[in-house]
C-alpha cells in the first residue's frame, strides 16, 4: 500500500519518538489506499485542520500572554510504513503521532508498553508532558513542551473540537500529564491490597545502580537483610523486628507485568538499556517473571524516623506473591496464611 499526500514547511520542533521514522515523497494525492477508513483518517488530520488546531492553541495561550501575536503554523507530515503498522508523524508547534496497527490487540499492546515506560521511568518517556491514547487499532501520542503541560486538559479539549475526535471504542484507554508530577493511577495509596504478613528466607543480588534498587537513602533500614518477615498494616510497616511509619509515594497499576519487568531495571536518565551489571541470577528471575502478562501494581514506599527516611519498591501481581527491592537485593515474598 502506498500513501502519498501534501505537506507544508519544515517543523519547528522535531521530537524524538520511540520508533524510528523516515520521510516519504509527498504529493497532492492519495493512491492505492486499501480502505475508506484510511482516507477518512487522513482527511480528519489534513493540513488545514492542523493549522486550525495550532492557531487555536496559540490563541488560547494569548489569553495568558504566552501565545505569539504573529504566529504562522509551519508543519510537516512524515510517514513510515512497516509490516506491522503505519506511523503518521504530524510535525509542527504542537506535534503528535498516530500509529495505525492491523488489529486492536496490537494497538493495545503498544499502548501498554508506552504507558509502562511513562510510569516506571523517573522522567517518563521523554521528560515532557504527554497524552497517549489507544482507540481501536490506533495509538495517538501528543507531546508538549513543559509550559503547555499544565494546560493539557484545555489543549485536549481544543484537539477534540477541531478534529471532531471523540473516540468510544471498547479498548479505549489513555494516560495524561507529567510523569514526575503524577504519582499514582491506582487508588490503593495505603497498601490495603497487601495488608498482612509476608515472608522469605532468600534474596538475589541485583547489582543495579544505587537509586534504581530502592536504596535506603538516609539509612534507617538495616542493610544486607538475608531473611525478611514483612508485616503491613494501615499504620505501619515492620521489617523483621523494626517498625516504621510509612507513606506511599507512588502507586501505579500497569496492565502488563512483562513490560514492567522489562523497564523497571533500566538506567534512568542515561539510556534505555538494561544495566550491564545486572547479575546472571537476577536476569534469569526477570526473564521468568516477564512470562506473566497480567496486571501488576508498583508501589514506591517511604518509611520515616524523625527527619531520616528510607525508600523501597514493592510490586504485586495476583499470584499471592509480592516482590521487594531494597538496597541491592531482590526478594520474592510469600503470604503467611
Amino acid at each position: 500500500m502506498l500513501l502519498v499526500f501534501v505537506a507544508c514547511n519544515e517543523s519547528e520542533n522535531q521530537d524524538e519518538t520511540v520508533v524510528s521514522k523516515k520521510d516519504t515523497v509527498l504529493v497532492d494525492t492519495i493512491s492505492e489506499v486499501d480502505t475508506v477508513e484510511t482516507i477518512i483518517e487522513l482527511n480528519k488530520f489534513r493540513i488545514e485542520k492542523l493549522k486550525e488546531y495550532s492557531d487555536s492553541v496559540n490563541a488560547y495561550f494569548q489569553t495568558f500572554d504566552w501565545g505569539q501575536k504573529d504566529y504562522v503554523c509551519n508543519c510537516k507530515i512524515d510517514t513510515e510504513i512497516t509490516d506491522n503498522y503505519i506511523h503518521y508523524s504530524y510535525r509542527f508547534k504542537n506535534p503528535f503521532d498516530i500509529f495505525e496497527f492491523k488489529t486492536n490487540e496490537e494497538a493495545s499492546d503498544y499502548f501498554n508498553e508506552l504507558m509502562t515506560i511513562e510510569l516506571v521511568k523517573s522522567f517518563g518517556l521523554n521528560k515532557r508532558p504527554n497524552h497517549i491514547l489507544v482507540d481501536s487499532n490506533k495509538v495517538y501520542w501528543q507531546r508538549f513542551e513543559h509550559p503547555y503541560g499544565h494546560r493539557m486538559k484545555d489543549i485536549n479539549k481544543i484537539f477534540k473540537q477541531v478534529f471532531n475526535f471523540y473516540p468510544h471504542s471498547s479498548n479505549l484507554d489513555s494516560i495524561t500529564g507529567f510523569n514526575y508530577c503524577k504519582h499514582r493511577n491506582n487508588p490503593d495509596t495505603n497498601l490495603t491490597d497487601i495488608f498482612g504478613n509476608w515472608y522469605t528466607d532468600e534474596f538475589v543480588k541485583m547489582d543495579t545502580i544505587y537509586h534504581l534498587s530502592g536504596a535506603s537513602y538516609n539509612g534507617i533500614i538495616k542493610k544486607h537483610i538475608d531473611t525478611v518477615l514483612l508485616k503491613i498494616t494501615k499504620d505501619s510497616i515492620s521489617i523483621n523486628k523494626d517498625r516504621y511509619k510509612y507513606s506511599v509515594y507512588s502507586s501505579n497499576k500497569l496492565p502488563d507485568a512483562s513490560y514492567y519487568w522489562k523497564y523497571r531495571f533500566i538506567i534512568h536518565g542515561i539510556s534505555d538499556k538494561k544495566n550491564e551489571k545486572i547479575t546472571k541470577e537476577f536476569s534469569g528471575i526477570l526473564e521468568d517473571l516477564s512470562k506473566y502478562r497480567g496486571e501488576i501494581i508498583d508501589y514506591h514506599v517511604w518509611v520515616k524516623y524523625g527527619e531520616r527516611y528510607s525508600s523501597f519498591f514493592i510490586a504485586k501481581t495476583n499470584n499471592n506473591e509480592i516482590y521487594l527491592t531494597l538496597d541491592n537485593r531482590f526478594y520474592i515474598l510469600h503470604k503467611v496464611e
